[in-house]
């Protein structure tokens, strides 16, 4: 009787195990198809510092730097001047806008008001319907062979005025390859 009941719950196991590997699989496959070419959604959404929803229908219309960035990431904290300063030069051309995709709404405003972020700052809602934030995640495969899907931060988006993806990948704020990857946007 025990053997059988260790074989049923080593059954049940397996069965959560492949059910969760299957759901990353998913998750992966989903995250992976908001690339370059992909168009965001006028219903996609973010969370202002305020509580409140704003869409992607309200942010188009200028060429558009999403900033992904977490409360413990230095490499973040180190380009918000850069970025201020590039989203000051020409909002009328181009809007950052950062998104915060720390686990918690309280993680993110607490760090919001600590680093004073002068342009439009978000959180995402840690949604994985939302493609804010499928689009900031990666797969990561663990040593025993599953993925895991995980955020990456920093990462910067360029996005044109009509919403769709050209950059999912910018280079580093004010790096050579940057300023070069932005030059798009002046022609």
């Amino acid at each position: 009787m025990i053997k059988y009941i260790l074989c049923i719950a080593a059954l049940f196991v397996w069965a959560l195990r492949l059910n969760a590997q299957t759901a990353a699989s998913n998750l992966a496959k989903k995250a992976s198809s908001i690339d370059e070419g992909y168009v965001f959604p006028d219903n996609a959404w973010l969370i202002s510092v305020n509580g409140d929803t704003i869409t992607f229908g309200s942010l188009k219309g200028t060429w558009i730097i999403l900033d992904y960035w977490t409360a413990g990431c230095k490499p973040c904290v180190e380009a918000f001047p850069f970025l201020q300063a590039l989203n000051n030069e020409n909002p009328k051309k181009l809007t950052v806008v950062a998104i915060n995709v720390d686990k918690s709404f309280d993680r993110f405003s607490k760090y919001h008001q600590k680093y004073s972020i002068g342009y439009p700052n978000y959180f995402s809602g840690f949604s994985l319907s939302n493609p804010f934030m499928l689009a900031n995640l990666q797969p990561a495969h663990t040593q025993s062979g599953e993925v895991r899907m995980t955020t990456l931060t920093p990462q910067y988006i360029l996005i044109d005025p009509e919403g769709r993806i050209i950059n999912k990948n910018l280079p580093k704020p004010g790096s050579i390859a940057f300023q070069q990857a932005l030059s798009i946007i002046k022609q």
